[in-house]
C-alpha cells in the first residue's frame, strides 16, 4: 500500500520522512512536496486548491497501481480529501482504500474563516507559534512567509462542492486541546464516506502531529493493518 501524506500550511514532505519505519512493512510512505519548498523551492506556491491538485494528480495516479491511502494534517486534510475524490473517480472506486484526516473541520461544515494570509508578519507569527530557531531567523522567515501566506490563502478560498461519498473508510484525528477542530466538529467527517468512520482524540493542541507523533503513528499502524485485512476478502 502507498500512503500519500499532505502537509499543513508551510509544511514540507520531510515532516513524514521517518513515518515508514513505524508503520507496517507493506506501507510505503510518500510525502507530498508542494511547490515553493524543499526541492521545489523555485516553483511558485499555489493559492487555489483546484489548480494545485490538477498539477499533482498525474503523478499520484501513476503510483496508484497498488492500494492507495491518503493522510492530511490541517490544510493537508482538505487536499487529501479532494485528491481522494479524484482518485476514486479515476479508478472506479478501486482506490483509495483509506483516508486519514487530521486537525481540520469537515469541508461541508467549515465555518466562515478569517483571513490570516492578510495579517501582518508579527500577527501571523503569533498565530503560527513557530519555534524560536525559525521565528528569530529573519533570512529564513523572508523565504518562508510567501509560502505560508499562499497556503493560508489556499485554505481560505476553498469551497466544498457536493459530490458522491467516498467508498473507502475514513479515520479522523484531533487534539484534545485544539479549539479550531474539536472532536465534536471532527465527527462531521463521517458524512464524506459510505464506509466505516472512526474518530481518535490525541492529547495535545493543533500540532499534536509533532508533539505526539508516536501515539498517532501507533493508531495509524493499527488502522492500516485493519484496512489491509479487509483487502484480502
Amino acid at each position: 500500500m502507498r500512503l500519500f501524506c499532505f502537509p499543513f500550511a508551510g509544511g514540507r514532505a520531510n515532516t513524514f520522512s521517518e513515518w515508514e519505519e513505524h508503520l507496517p512493512h507493506v506501507v510505503e510512505v510518500v510525502g507530498v512536496e508542494l511547490p515553493g519548498r524543499g526541492l521545489r523551492f523555485a516553483e511558485p506556491p499555489f493559492t487555489r486548491i483546484g489548480p494545485l491538485l490538477d498539477a499533482l494528480e498525474p503523478s499520484l495516479l501513476s503510483l496508484a497501481n497498488v492500494p492507495v491511502l491518503l493522510f492530511g494534517h490541517s490544510m493537508g486534510s482538505l487536499m487529501a480529501f479532494e485528491m481522494a475524490r479524484r482518485v476514486q473517480q479515476q479508478t472506479g472506486q478501486r482506490n483509495p482504500v483509506g483516508l486519514f484526516v487530521s486537525a481540520q473541520p469537515p469541508p461541508r461544515f467549515r465555518q466562515e474563516v478569517d483571513e490570516p494570509s492578510k495579517l501582518s508578519q508579527k500577527e501571523l507569527l503569533e498565530r503560527l507559534s513557530l519555534p524560536p530557531e525559525i521565528s528569530k531567523n529573519h533570512e529564513l522567515l523572508e523565504l518562508l512567509m510567501p509560502v505560508i501566506r499562499a497556503d493560508f490563502e489556499l485554505t481560505e478560498t476553498y469551497h466544498y462542492v457536493e459530490g458522491p461519498r467516498l467508498a473507502c473508510p475514513v479515520a479522523a484525528f484531533c487534539g484534545t486541546r485544539d479549539q479550531s477542530a474539536p472532536a465534536s466538529m471532527m465527527q462531521g467527517w463521517n458524512e464524506v464516506t459510505s464506509s466505516d468512520f472512526r474518530l481518535f482524540e490525541i492529547e495535545g493542541d493543533h500540532f499534536f502531529l509533532n508533539e505526539m507523533r508516536q501515539p498517532l503513528l501507533r493508531i495509524l499502524k493499527n488502522e492500516t493493518l485493519r484496512i489491509k485485512g479487509t483487502l484480502k476478502n
